[in-house]
């Protein structure tokens, strides 16, 4: 097979836009990448009009792939005194850290709650509170975080700030405590993550994570609520502690590396991983994992 200057050039463009959307995926860039473009359109004219003095016709795809390479390279490696002026970098840096506290009483008669949580690449402490309906605080070095709590019904709304600007070595930081009065629904949605989840006195009702690459510790408690959950996530190392009169059910879709249940007596059905007191136990965990290339352990506290 024949590869010409257009063809390679093509290729090279669209293995750039995947690498793109990969990292739009994992909070790493976000969709302000795009507007940038604005600014650097005449990077194109530049290479077209480099083409005619050579006397050769260049791709298309060839100078929007210079143009790219153009911006994630002054974002990444020029000091930001050196940056154009009108230039906002779409990876990497970062913001002033911004912290904001979490206060919410729970409403005189409400029955249930629910919480949700989005970002990109952060470290998550989450834990049981007998004051009130949630409290802590959150850390966010991308800009301020968007915070919403209504009372009549009890949901609140934690939002990590997504800018263009993003540095690994800083991840934002949220240390949570919830209610143990009242059944809740939980959702969190982000990207690489590394969390400490302690449900052992939280009264949950659903629980649905959709990460990145993470690193999780759920643990479970006698709260005698049956716990319905959804868990997707790419590479990660998931770590349960669930005590043994609290029955268990498992579900795995995905490329699992390991499944390590520490001793724990498990029937296995197919993907479905079930413990003997299942049907009989007061409290309950029902999960559904959808996993890639993961290490899954089970643990007594």
């Amino acid at each position: 097979m024949k590869f010409t200057f257009r063809t390679i050039s093509n290729g090279l463009f669209l293995i750039f836009l995947g690498v793109v959307f990969l990292l739009f995926n994992y909070g790493v860039l976000n969709w302000n990448f795009f507007s940038s473009f604005v600014n650097f359109w005449p990077v194109v004219l530049i290479v077209i009009g480099l083409g005619l003095i050579l006397n050769r016709r260049i791709p298309i795809s060839f100078a929007f792939l210079v143009l790219g390479l153009v911006m994630l390279g002054m974002s990444i490696f020029l000091p930001s005194v050196s940056r154009p002026y009108f230039f906002t970098p779409p990876f990497y840096g970062s913001y002033r850290a911004v912290t904001r506290s979490i206060d919410y009483s729970l409403a005189q008669g409400a029955k249930s709650g629910s919480v949700s949580i989005a970002g990109g690449g952060a470290e998550i402490s989450l834990g049981a509170t007998g004051q009130g309906f949630a409290q802590g605080s959150v850390t966010s070095n991308n800009g301020e975080p968007a915070i919403r709590y209504e009372s009549a019904p009890a949901r609140l709304s934690v939002a990590l700030a997504k800018s263009g600007r993003f540095n690994p070595n800083k991840p934002d930081v949220l240390d949570l405590k919830l209610t143990d009065k009242i059944p809740l629904d939980l959702n969190i949605n982000a990207g690489a993550v590394s969390a400490k989840m302690d449900f052992s006195k939280i009264k949950l009702n659903k629980l649905e994570l959709q990460l990145g690459a993470a690193d999780v510790r759920m643990i479970f408690g006698e709260t005698g609520m049956q716990t319905k959950g959804t868990v997707k996530s790419g590479a990660s190392s998931i770590v349960l502690v669930v005590p043994k009169d609290v029955g268990l059910r498992i579900n795995f879709t995905g490329a699992l590396a390991n499944i390590d249940f520490q001793g724990r007596s498990l029937s296995k059905s197919g993907n479905t991983y079930t413990s003997a007191n299942f049907d009989t136990a007061a409290s309950k965990v029902d999960l559904d994992m959808s996993v890639a290339v993961s290490s899954v352990k089970v643990q007594e506290p």
